[in-house]
Parts: structure tokens; sequence; C-alpha cells
């Protein structure tokens, strides 16, 4: 008898030590599989949003391929058939006597501003100053036929023209198409007489603001829109960022900052 104490104190710590690791091998394996979980559906949400911005590009893609026909189909078709209507009207108008010609000079007005609306609308839908020229030729010619088509004065500042001429097409593309947005919402909401683009270079990043001295918008309405759904995928695509602020009466002020890529403007001409 006086033997078996020793015996039991010897079972109690076994015991204690096989159900301490016991505990361990539990804790290590519960560690071990969330982990094991955590990464797994860590791939699956970086799996979604791969496929999300495959899907956005793929969409964005897409519309600029059907605006490309567009433009073509109305600068090769509708253009070129409104300026031989232009021609043989000319032609015929010789055989006009002088009131006829003055009865007619209407005519050839319009005839002269449809060949313009024509020319200006497939510019905006394949700019081909932006493919030839760079962005700084291209938003110069779009904020020109902007204001010559409406009330609003235009100031443009273009402080890193070397460098937004040497972005990739691409980005080029994105970034024209922010700025045609932008002048859009202005031109229909914001009842803006004014707009200030300035682009310059702020610690190797690009950055591009946006002004109007329109209506300005409640900050709950900042993101609504199909507009303000465009401007913000494009600006992601090119692996920016932006900010929006406005005050109601005072107009709108769009930031938008994104890093300095060097590429050959024709890499990715044509998609």
């Amino acid at each position: 008898m006086p033997n078996s104490n020793p015996n039991i104190y010897i079972l109690i710590i076994a015991g204690m030590l096989f159900s301490l690791l016991s505990g361990l091998a539990v804790v290590l394996f519960y560690t071990r599989y969330h982990k094991r979980l955590t990464l797994e559906q860590e791939k699956i949400r970086d799996a979604k949003l791969q496929h999300q911005k495959e899907l956005l590009y793929a969409t964005i893609q897409s519309q600029e391929d059907e605006r490309k026909r567009i433009g073509q189909d109305l600068h090769d078709d509708v253009g070129a058939l409104l300026a031989k209507l232009r021609m043989m009207f000319k032609k015929v108008s010789t055989s006009f006597n002088q009131e006829e010609i003055e009865e007619n000079k209407q005519l050839y007005t319009f005839i002269d501003k449809a060949i313009e609306n024509v020319r200006n609308i497939s510019h905006r839908l394949t700019p081909a100053s932006l493919e030839f020229f760079g962005f700084s030729e291209a938003i110069e010619e779009l904020c020109a036929i902007t204001e010559k088509s409406t009330e609003l004065e235009i100031e443009l500042v273009n402080m890193a023209t070397k460098e937004l001429d040497e972005m990739n097409y691409t980005t080029c593309l994105h970034l024209f198409r922010v700025f045609e947005e932008l002048l859009t919402n202005t031109i229909k909401h914001a009842k803006a007489s004014a707009v200030k683009i300035v682009f310059s270079v702020v610690q190797n990043q690009l950055s591009c603001s946006y002004e109007d001295n329109g209506v300005g918008f409640q900050p709950s309405n900042e993101k609504s829109g199909i507009g303000m759904y465009n401007i913000n995928s494009r600006i992601a695509i090119i692996k920016g960022t932006h900010q929006v602020t406005g005050v109601p009466n005072q107009g709108i002020r769009v930031l938008i900052l994104f890093p300095i890529e060097k590429n050959n403007l024709n890499d990715i001409k044509n998609g």
C-alpha cells in the first residue's frame, strides 16, 4: 500500500500532461484550420474581385469598340453623304438667280451645321487626336469643341504635358472619358458658366483637378448616377484615386491622382 501513492501521483501527472497536450493539439489544429479557412476565403474573395475587374474591363472595352464603330460609320457614311449633298446643291445652285440664291443661303447653313455636328460627334466617339497626337492635344480639342457648342468658359492649365503624352493609350482613353463625362455632367446638371481643369505632377503622381461653378450637390448624392459610376470605374482601372467635393450653389471639385507610367502610346492602341 505505501508504494501505491507515488503511482497515483505519476498517473495524475501523466493524465494532466495528456490533457494539456490534447488541448494544445486541439488549439493547434483549430488555429491551422482557421488559417487555412481564412486563406481559402481570401482566395475566393480575390478571385471574385478579379472576375469583377475583368468583367468591368470587358464591358468598357465593348463600349469603346461600339463607339469606334459608330464613330467611323458617322464619319465615313453620314459625313460623306452630307458633303456630297453640299457639293450637289452647290452645283445645282449655279443655275439659280440672285433671289433664289439668297433664299437658299439658309439651306447651306443647315448643311454646314449638320456636317460640323457629325464631325464633332464622330470625334467624341473616336477621338482621333488622342490616337495620333496624345492626351494633351485631345483634351484641348475636347475643351474647344465643348466651348464652341455650349456657353461654358473652360480654363485649361496643363503643367504635365510631357507626363500626360507619355501615358499608354489605354490610360489616355480612360482619363479622356473621365473628363468627357465630367463635362457632360456639368452641361446637363450643374447650370455652370465656367470650368477649370488643371494637370500637374505631385510626388511622382499625376494630379488632375476639375472644378465648375455650378449648383453643386449634397454629399449624400455624390456617387449617385451612371455618370459617377463610369467615372469611378475608369479611375479604378488606371489604378487611381479620386475625391469629389461639392457645396450646394458653389460648384464641385474633383481631384484625381494616379501613378505616372511611361509607356509607348501605341502599345494597346486598339484593344
